[in-house]
């Protein structure tokens, strides 16, 4: 049932960008997320997966997904934002420049309780682009507020 599911959705979205002349893509991300916490003086770094799919007209995104880090804890998020400049810089490589924004939510789990983090900031991505979407490292740099806290 869930196949089906799926599948009748991969296509509703398929005829649905086709018609609005919008992209959409699949993706599969291994993120490396700092955190400097502003309250607490405090450094972290946590591995992360996550995939999920987006949608883009023009310069603007957005994309849902989920992720799931390397002590186990899941969550869900939204990305979205636009590009503000594009570089070429050579023939197979360019620079993107975007504004993001992200909410991120964690459910109670074990070893964390339920989290809502809204991040915002800019987005330097060097990538190559392909027919079939492109490959690439973006360095995000944001400020992020959870349960009161800034980081």
């Amino acid at each position: 049932m869930l196949k089906r599911y799926l599948l009748c959705l991969c296509v509703c979205i398929s005829i649905f960008c086709n018609g609005q002349s919008l992209d959409y893509n699949w993706f599969i991300r291994t993120p490396q997320v700092a955190n400097f916490n502003f309250n607490t003086s405090k450094f972290s770094l946590t591995p992360v997966v996550s995939t999920g799919f987006g949608l883009s007209h023009k310069a603007k995104y957005i994309e849902a997904g989920s992720f799931i880090s390397q002590n186990d804890i899941y969550g869900y998020f939204t990305f979205f934002g636009s590009t503000l400049k594009s570089k070429e810089l050579d023939e197979q490589w360019n620079l993107d420049i975007n504004w993001f924004g992200e909410v991120a939510i964690i459910p109670n789990q074990p070893e964390s309780k339920n989290t809502c983090t809204q991040t915002a900031g800019l987005c330097f991505f060097i990538n190559h682009p392909f027919k079939w979407g492109n490959i690439g490292i973006p360095l995000c740099i944001g400020l992020a507020h959870t349960n009161g806290s800034f980081s």
